[in-house]
């Protein structure tokens, strides 16, 4: 390329999981996060930071092509995913850990579940790190590299 050749467009930043279907937890509550959703803890993290709701702009660009790469062949919509972000450091390089999952309940389940048990919470996933141990290929975890823009680790929960 000579230097007289513009640098390619940048990619329009994507969003597949929208800011309603998003939580983002304190780093106070990183830790937990990745307790609950990994089944092995990804390595070498030193650190963890609190992301502001700006850090997750385009940090989902490139990430259906990542996935297939990756060998992620099922795929549900979008629309039906929640997804816990947390902040993680890597020898002081502030990365994002990403955690999607189902939505677990339709509406009407979670009002008959509300009838039984009146302390049943229908928004916990906001507040509490999501842990499930199945779900198959629907359920994953991604590490996102903010300065270099790219996916640099994944783990899905096994198949069904």
């Amino acid at each position: 390329m000579s230097s007289d050749t513009p640098p390619p467009p940048p990619q329009p930043a994507v969003v597949l999981v929208p800011p309603e279907s998003t939580v983002i937890f304190p780093k106070e509550k990183a830790n937990a996060l990745l307790q609950a959703a990994c089944f092995f803890r990804p390595q070498g993290i030193t650190g963890f930071w609190t992301p502001a709701p700006s850090d997750l702009e385009g940090a989902e660009t490139g990430l259906e092509d990542f996935l297939k790469n990756n060998g992620r062949t099922l795929h549900d919509s979008w629309s039906n995913y929640r997804r816990q972000v947390a902040g993680v450091e890597f020898s002081g390089a502030r990365l994002l850990f990403l955690s999607y999952f189902l939505k677990e309940l339709t509406p009407e389940e979670k009002a008959e579940i509300a009838a039984k048990d009146p302390h049943y919470d229908p928004d916990r996933w906001k507040k509490e790190p999501f842990w499930i141990n199945d779900g198959g290929q629907g359920y994953f975890r991604v590490i996102y590299d903010l300065p270099q823009k790219k996916f640099i680790w994944y783990e899905r929960n096994n198949d069904p």
